[in-house]
């Protein structure tokens, strides 16, 4: 045996030790979770701050440790090892937040996150999709708050029927009128770019869609001919999976029909109008029962922020001369109750209203019964107070109404009566200023994009 000089002995072992040391570490590191921040620089005003893991975890003790700064109450959302976090209340435009998990979260395995981690989002101010022009076919196009940055996100030939934004505010579905007399379902991001197909309908319509909140799903109506002879149709709620392109009825029982699905932005509920019933069919993904919220407006109610409550309006019988009412259903509780009327002892025709994210302003169509034909948007509290005017020139019809993520901003169709050679124009209403500002003409069905 060759006996080595003790200094280059010491030096081997050293090296040895070292090598140990870097493949320890080098094994450590692959059995410890690791995190992908997926949120990037900027969300929108609905978020949501996403995580990927490379290993499924303990979600309670992820739950433990993570936050955000300023605080701000949401849920968490799992699917696999994709964690997402829904705000329950408001965002700030323009607002930076800190997201952060610190170390100690672990693994099905047992292995922990062993250091502290840190993000920085901004959220952006949410911008306004709108189609236009309405005459001869339309295109989807995105503005900005004062009007003047404006983009066209597509080019079908002006063949957008309609449109819906993802809640997180990256991409865009619309419906567009195929070569079969058929609509299709498309998609586009909020940039404009990736315009694809992702549903050939064929002679069927396939339309109005809504989103998932975490963006994995499409609800939308599907209108099929029942009889070609008499040109009669029936439309029902479909899904359609993103991630493998399958598409199947929302409800197995053929005889439900619907219309103008609207998923609730807690992901539990879709709500969709069925006109054989006479109402609002709120379909419980969970227990896959639904119930029937009878309205006499002929539309889907409107969600709250959190998804736990919905606004709709129905006439109420026992009236000696039944005119509409405010109703608030409280799916938690199983409970619904009358909100008080804005305008009392007159007969008044609503839309449905619409709800400010921040709960303490509602938004609502309105007018009276044997008054002038147009509506005006009225706002009030919740529980009915302080209820007054907001549009009030009766030469012009407000519709298509609602509030930006943040509750600072109402958007609006707005058609000025009387002329067949008017054309709708898209407004906007700042709550802060109370300035009216005009963003598009000829122009409509107006929607936020987070």
């Amino acid at each position: 045996m060759i006996k080595l000089p003790g200094r280059i002995r010491w030096a081997i072992i050293a090296s040895v030790i070292f090598i140990l040391v870097i493949v320890i570490f080098l094994i450590m590191r692959g059995i410890n979770p690791s995190v992908i921040f997926l949120s990037g620089n900027e969300i929108g005003g609905y978020g949501p701050v996403e995580l990927r893991f490379s290993q499924p975890m303990q979600v309670d003790t992820v739950a433990q440790h993570f936050n955000i700064q300023p605080a701000v109450h949401g849920r968490q959302v799992w699917q696999g090892q994709a964690f997402w976090f829904w705000p329950e209340e408001p965002l700030t435009a323009g607002e930076s937040y800190q997201v952060n998990l610190s170390a100690g979260s672990k693994s099905i395995g047992g292995y922990a996150i062993l250091q502290d981690l840190s993000w920085t989002i901004r959220v952006r101010q949410a911008q306004i999709l709108y189609l236009s022009p309405l005459s001869g076919g339309s295109e989807l196009w995105e503005n900005s708050l004062d009007g003047k940055v404006k983009k066209q996100l597509t080019q079908t030939g002006r063949k957008v029927v309609d449109f819906a934004p993802a809640r997180s505010g990256e991409s865009v579905a619309y419906s567009i009128e195929n070569q079969q007399g058929g609509i299709d379902l498309w998609l586009v991001d909020r940039n404009g770019q990736s315009n694809k197909k992702i549903l050939d309908c064929g002679v069927d319509w396939c339309s109005s869609p809504s989103w998932s909140p975490e963006g994995k799903q499409i609800a939308y109506s599907r209108t099929q001919k029942v009889n070609s002879n008499a040109g009669g149709t029936t439309s029902r709620i479909w899904l359609l999976d993103l991630s493998s392109g399958q598409a199947a009825p929302l409800s197995k029982d053929p005889k439900v029909t619907g219309a103008s699905p609207s998923w609730s932005p807690d992901g539990l509920r879709i709500a969709s109008f069925d006109d054989q019933a006479g109402g609002t069919r709120v379909f419980d993904l969970q227990t896959n029962q639904d119930i029937l919220l009878h309205s006499s407006e002929g539309q889907v109610g409107s969600w709250s922020f959190d998804g736990k409550k919905m606004l709709f309006i129905d006439s109420n019988p026992a009236d000696l001369n039944p005119h509409d009412h405010i109703y608030e259903v409280n799916f938690e509780i199983q409970a619904t109750h009358p909100l008080p009327d804005p305008v009392s002892e007159v007969d008044v025709i609503y839309n449905v209203p619409e709800l400010a994210p921040d709960g303490d302003l509602l938004a609502i169509g309105l007018r009276y019964a044997n008054g002038p034909v147009s509506k005006q948007i009225w706002l009030m509290q919740e529980d009915g107070t302080q209820a007054h005017p907001l549009t009030e020139n009766q030469v012009f019809n407000q519709a298509a109404y609602s509030w930006d993520p943040f509750g600072k901003v109402l958007v609006y169709q707005r058609l000025e009566l009387g002329s067949s050679q008017t054309r709708p124009e898209v407004v906007i209403w700042q709550r802060d200023s109370g300035n009216f500002v005009t963003i598009a003409m000829d122009a409509g069905q107006p929607k936020w994009l987070p």
